[in-house]
């Protein structure tokens, strides 16, 4: 195993083939990572490994989704008192919902289509912006 812990990022999306592309993409990058269909079974593996030696670094979650949206997702992470840095991924420009509901916490959002050295980048971003504050 890896002497260094690689990040641990899980990706929820209601897309099959968007989910299993940015899986493939995370993990050619080095990353593990967890895949989810809705918000639900994304909340309930964020939550069985909180307490773990390997928690959810970053998330990154689609904003509609059936069962429980993006958004509702952020909501029950904030409820639980999970802080992890989170990618927002939609068909549309939502930026200004950070300004609206999430101004304390490190997100940042990408709107589909997107390049993956563009995704790339920004979980790249978003991980150094966790390091620095953690620091």
């Amino acid at each position: 195993m890896n002497q260094h812990k690689q990040k641990h990022i899980l990706v929820a999306d209601d897309e099959k083939n968007t989910l299993d592309t940015l899986g493939f993409v995370l993990e050619s990058a080095n990353y593990e990572v967890d895949l989810a269909k809705n918000g639900i079974e994304a909340l309930v593996k964020i939550v069985s490994v909180k307490d773990s030696f390997h928690p959810v670094d970053l998330l990154v979650t689609d904003l509609n989704m059936p069962v429980l949206s993006g958004t509702e997702l952020i909501d029950f992470l904030e409820k639980f008192y999970i802080d992890i840095p989170i990618l927002i991924i939609s068909s549309y420009d939502n930026s200004d919902l950070k300004e609206q509901r999430w101004k304390d916490k490190i997100i940042e959002f990408l709107t589909k289509p997107f390049g993956d050295q563009e995704f790339l980048a920004k979980i790249h971003n978003l991980l150094c912006k966790n390091i620095q504050i953690a620091h």
